[in-house]
């Protein structure tokens, strides 16, 4: 039969301001034939860090993959032996946990924001080629899988563009599968459904069952709807 795969930072990881059987991951594997779910989602997780774990991930053509688009502005770092090992756990399709195991392709892989400050400083950073560079990555995903699809959980991606780099990469991207533009978990929850972290975080914060279950009503499951994964 076949799984889930989830892969995302903190807005998918398990136990993270949200029991993992109330999360909007979970309500996508109840309506899925799926027998387990294995998610390789951590905070602070970005995208470049996302692709190296799917291309270390035994995944076969009947599994469904979610992948839970973080923020652009994070870069990974190698840091050898200082790295933190992590881990994904699995579970069965009643969200019930059956075991945990090291992300062993990760050892050594530190993630770091652009506006970290000493030896990690990223002095030129410019958004637009952040964004465009997400869109390849998600792009070069999108053909080497078959049933995917991507959904941003914090700020949309800008939908128009005069640069002809981007404005490409967009054109490509406008498909079912890509939910970059609007309704992301950010903005579909936005002064509708206060994160439980709001003191912390403010609007980018984390939901709880409530925030959860909106996102999956007016994004993810009309998303799986459009793909043909519902039967």
């Amino acid at each position: 039969m076949s799984k889930l795969y989830i892969f995302g930072d903190s807005y998918t990881t398990p136990n993270f301001c949200v029991d993992p059987q109330d999360s909007w991951w979970a309500l996508c594997a109840g309506l899925l034939p799926v027998n387990e779910i294995h998610n390789h989602s951590w905070p602070g997780n970005n995208i470049e860090s996302i692709s190296h774990t799917i291309l270390n991930t035994d995944i076969n053509r009947d599994d469904f993959i979610i992948v839970a688009v973080p923020p652009v502005g994070r870069l990974t770092h190698f840091a050898g032996d200082a790295g933190p090992v992590q881990h994904y756990t699995v579970y069965n399709h009643a969200i019930q946990q059956k075991y945990t195991q090291p992300e062993l392709c990760h050892t050594g892989l530190l993630q770091i924001t652009t506006h970290q400050s000493g030896k990690d400083n990223i002095d030129r950073w410019d958004n637009s080629w952040a964004e465009a560079t997400a869109l390849r990555e998600l792009l070069l995903l999108d053909a080497l899988l078959d049933k995917v699809m991507f959904c941003v959980m914090s700020v949309p991606f800008m939908e128009k563009s005069n640069w002809p780099t981007i404005k490409t990469l967009i054109k490509k991207t406008k498909k079912p599968q890509f939910q970059l533009y609007k309704n992301t978990y950010y903005s579909a929850n936005l002064h509708i459904n206060e994160p439980v972290d709001y003191n912390t975080y403010g609007w980018f914060g984390h939901h709880g069952p409530v925030g959860n279950r909106h996102y999956f009503d007016t994004t993810a499951k009309p998303t799986m709807q459009k793909l043909g994964w519902l039967v």
